[in-house]
């Protein structure tokens, strides 16, 4: 979970950092064939800023089912206060299992730092200041350390299970990868699953049939996907099928376990799906 405390507004509300804090004249170069184009960054806030929190992106997460995204601390506040909808489209992700079913952006995120000047090495500094701060003192850390001796030495037949609980945290505490950098974890070392869309002859192509996914999304991702494509709203997602090596696939099949039970001894190819217009079995 990332800090809300580090984010950029003053009251600390967790809120990504502020669209209108670099100037609205800011420009942004993009090559393309040698030849360079300069945009203003205004042009591009709607796609990289959250809607709940009017900021940039900090901690990109999308919604696998709608592909709607906002800042993870922004969504997972939204979880808490709300409910387990979409904040966008107001799509149910889970009854009761939200987080489950939400994915780190790790390539929006990478254009978001990569486009407003000097906001990762802002948002770096943050962290690190709220690690500073929220660090126990020495006297403090020695304080606690001779109370836990002491309780301890009250109650030693729970000496075993006290020592186990403090491995366990010792563990999560080594695996935290938000203290630091923002870039870290979050599934960043996945390997992402490139899969071709192809069509079946009642329906057109993709104009984009290649897609990158991470290995949690599902079935119900690329039928929302097509849906968006063919249709213009995910809403028509039912009305297709996905097969893989002429087999139906489930709708809450992960491209990781496609792929392995799927797709074996093919690894030096694309992953080829077919969409087909649905059918009641």
């Amino acid at each position: 979970m990332s800090l809300k405390s580090t984010r950029s507004q003053s009251d600390g509300d967790g809120s990504g950092s502020i669209a209108s804090e670099p100037s609205p004249s800011s420009l942004v170069k993009i090559s393309e064939n040698k030849t360079e184009l300069v945009l203003p960054l205004k042009i591009l806030n709607d796609r990289i800023t959250c809607i709940l929190c009017n900021g940039y992106f900090v901690d990109a997460t999308t919604i696998l089912d709608c592909l709607h995204t906002f800042c993870k601390s922004c969504l997972l506040k939204h979880f808490e206060d709300h409910d387990n909808t979409c904040p966008k489209c107001q799509t149910l992700i889970h009854q009761s299992h939200p987080t489950h079913y939400v994915a780190f952006d790790r390539t929006l995120q990478d254009i978001v730092y990569k486009l407003v000047p000097g906001m990762q090495a802002e948002e770096v500094k943050r962290r690190q200041g709220y690690v500073a701060n929220h660090t126990p003192s020495d006297s403090e850390a020695e304080q606690y350390s001779e109370e836990e001796s002491s309780q301890k030495q009250a109650d030693p037949q729970d000496k075993t299970k006290t020592n186990g609980l403090e491995d366990e945290a010792e563990e999560a505490e080594s695996t935290d990868c938000c203290l630091d950098d923002p870039c870290n974890g979050h599934r960043r070392e996945d390997e992402p699953i490139l899969v071709i869309l192809d069509p079946h002859e009642q329906l057109k192509p993709l104009d984009k049939p290649y897609v990158r996914l991470p290995g949690i999304a599902t079935i119900n991702t690329i039928k929302r996907y097509i849906s968006l494509v063919l249709r213009g709203d995910i809403k028509f997602y039912q009305e297709y099928d996905i097969f893989c090596n002429d087999e139906l696939m489930g709708r809450d099949f992960s491209m990781a376990f496609i792929y392995k039970t799927r797709w074996r001894n093919q690894s030096n190819a694309p992953m080829r799906l077919n969409f087909r217009p649905h059918f009641d079995y």
